[in-house]
């Protein structure tokens, strides 16, 4: 329209425009600063997870032999009750357990623990 009228040098004066221009930045301001927080509370979460993760690898390497023996015991017992909590509802009836599912997990935990001597 400004190439139309043959007026491209001069500077558009509509308090309509202004006002349409700044609420689409005050939008896109949200957006991204939403974005923002969001990334910064997924990083807090995994800071708090490596952290958990690195003490733990910590604790295997400080471990002598008897208690690293039961650490790995513990680590066993947890991922068991893991899968169980996985497949086995305890207030629902046997016969809605999903019992494949759960033989299928242990096979797979079994095949990893072989594969881990």
């Amino acid at each position: 329209m400004m190439s139309a009228f043959r007026v491209e040098d001069l500077p558009i004066e509509s308090q309509m425009l202004t006002n349409a221009l700044n609420e689409a930045q005050k939008k896109m301001e949200l957006y991204f600063f939403d974005m923002r927080k969001q990334l910064f509370e997924y990083d807090e979460v995994l800071n708090i997870q490596r952290e958990k993760v690195y003490a733990e690898r910590r604790r295997a390497l400080l471990a002598t032999k008897t208690n690293l023996s039961d650490q790995m015991v513990e680590y066993a017992e947890l991922t068991v009750n893991d899968v169980l909590q996985a497949n086995v509802d305890p207030v629902s009836p046997p016969e809605t357990w999903n019992l494949d599912g759960l033989a299928d997990k242990m096979k797979q935990y079994c095949y990893m623990l072989e594969d881990l001597r």
